[in-house]
């Protein structure tokens, strides 16, 4: 539209409207096409010059775990126990009240029964490294060992958390904004600085994934449940066995370990509500499999099996007053381990 041009008369009802000519939207689009490619430009540039930070770990809760104990495992040259394993031992076991017993100096890298058995071992693997005869104590859920199946992208994020491979992350990629970079700089810098929300009683508790991180490492590992189990609901089948995959996975995570490593096994508690009657028969038959698979010492610990309702948040995890009295039994043990 000329200077000398009136505008045509507005709808009536209608307050603005806006008129594009082909050169302007031309430029626009030029214009934020060299924003992008500016970007990715840069992106690419520092990756690659090394001036990047390295990724964040927190787009997600799990990414955020994950990567906190892979950090954790390189780092804790102060303890003489590894507890390692699925999510009952991240929330289970309260590294505070284990160092309460004589001489128990733990650290905690019980992460996600997503990952399998062998990442469990790679775990204490990174923490084995430079120590003679290293104690690992693998806590598992009965749930953890009956799943068919681990999730591959959460071992890319823990392959990626400890440098072995390109990150991946567990939530939805646009390929176009990988290729150019451009989701580098999101994992690397904008999670970095963006504080990713939690939802649920997890937000009301942590906040966001940076808080999770932090209080992982100020507490060793150790998480709260924010849940409460709820009988009523559908809580799973209470039948347990051992998968298919856990012997082979087994023999994978010996040969993470030193050959004087010292291992032990312990199966973590569900609720009272959710046992069946050959509840405990049954998993000391899986725990005696898994002992002989890994060649663990005997003979076994005899902690509880089934506990009361009330102190469960999942069926998996304890709530925090509970997990500290499970705990003060697991460190009588751990005092007792020379």
């Amino acid at each position: 539209m000329n200077a000398n041009e009136k505008p045509s008369p507005l709808p009536v009802g209608t307050s603005h409207r806006y008129e594009f000519h082909g050169r302007e939207l031309t430029a626009n689009i030029v214009f934020s096409i060299v924003v992008v490619l500016l970007a990715s430009g840069i992106s690419l540039g520092s990756i690659r010059a090394g001036l990047m930070p390295k990724s964040a770990f927190r787009a997600d809760p799990d990414s955020a775990i994950i990567a906190t104990k892979a950090e954790l495992a390189q780092s804790s040259a102060d303890a003489n126990v590894c507890l390692v394993g699925d999510s009952s031992c991240l929330i289970n076991l309260d590294v505070a009240t284990l160092q309460t017993a004589p001489g128990v100096r733990p650290i905690n890298l019980g992460a996600l029964s997503y990952l399998s058995l062998d990442s469990f071992g790679v775990l204490a693997g990174e923490y084995s490294k430079g120590r003679t005869a290293p104690k690992i104590l693998l806590t598992v859920h009965p749930d953890c060992l009956r799943t068919a199946a681990d999730s591959p992208a959460h071992r890319g994020v823990l392959e990626g958390a400890l440098g072995e491979s390109k990150v991946i992350q567990l939530r939805p990629n646009n390929p176009l904004s990988e290729m150019l970079g451009l989701e580098d700089l999101r994992t690397r810098l904008v999670d970095r600085w963006v504080p990713e929300p939690l939802k649920g009683a997890m937000g009301a508790r942590y906040g966001f994934t940076e808080n999770i991180q932090s209080e992982l490492k100020s507490r060793l590992g150790t998480m709260d449940e924010t849940g409460r189990f709820d009988p009523k609901t559908n809580s799973g089948s209470a039948e347990y066995r051992l998968a298919q995959r856990i012997k082979p996975e087994a023999q994978k995570f010996l040969t993470r370990l030193p050959k004087d490593a010292r291992i032990r096994v312990l199966i973590s508690p569900v609720p009272k509500s959710h046992a069946r009657k050959d509840h405990e028969g049954t998993v000391r038959e899986i725990r005696q499999e898994l002992e002989t698979a890994l060649k663990a010492e005997a003979p076994s610990w005899e902690l509880p099996l089934i506990l009361p309702d009330d102190q469960f948040g999942t069926v998996t995890h304890l709530l925090p007053d509970a997990a500290k009295q499970y705990s003060r039994e697991v460190a009588k043990r751990l005092a007792e381990w020379k």
